[in-house]
């Protein structure tokens, strides 16, 4: 068990492993190898500086289906920046189904640690961080969001 420094080149890049599995390609800065478990230190490319556990905030809210691809959109256009301009934001996933004529969005973001998700959410971060927009597209605001530990990538 731990994390074990590699050494040779990727080891520069701040790259540690966990295992001696087969490698695989990095998700999302290639052209950078890593192998089956690992913890990215730092990436060259992003600039950013991760760390051994990584903190996930999890949202969900429902539309109506007929303002499925407007709220799509417009968390395209407004909730993503905001995001991106905080400091130890990660990345995000939307995902979004439709069922039953009502719009499922589900929202995932990772962080550096808590203290970078109190920057976007506020010290109450386990509240639900809302935009005035969302009145017009929301049937109802959850009250909480969800913060797990990411403990594994592949």
């Amino acid at each position: 068990g731990g994390l074990v420094p590699f050494d040779g080149f990727y080891g520069h890049f701040g790259f540690e492993f966990i295992c001696e599995l087969p490698a695989l390609f990095h998700p999302c800065e290639p052209p950078f190898f890593c192998l089956l478990l690992f913890t990215l230190t730092y990436c060259p490319i992003s600039g950013v500086h991760y760390k051994e556990s990584v903190i996930a905030r999890i949202w969900h809210g429902r539309t109506k289906a007929e303002d499925y691809d407007a709220y799509s959109a417009f968390l395209k256009e407004r909730a993503i920046p905001d995001y991106r301009g905080t400091e130890g934001f990660i990345r995000l996933i939307f995902l979004r189904a439709l069922k039953d004529g009502v719009g499922h969005f589900t929202l995932i973001t990772f962080w550096e640690d808590i203290e970078a998700i109190k920057k976007f959410a506020g010290d109450e971060y386990e509240k639900a961080k809302y935009y005035p927009e969302d009145n017009g597209y929301l049937l109802e605001f959850e009250e909480e969001v969800t913060h797990s530990e990411v403990f594994a990538e592949a």
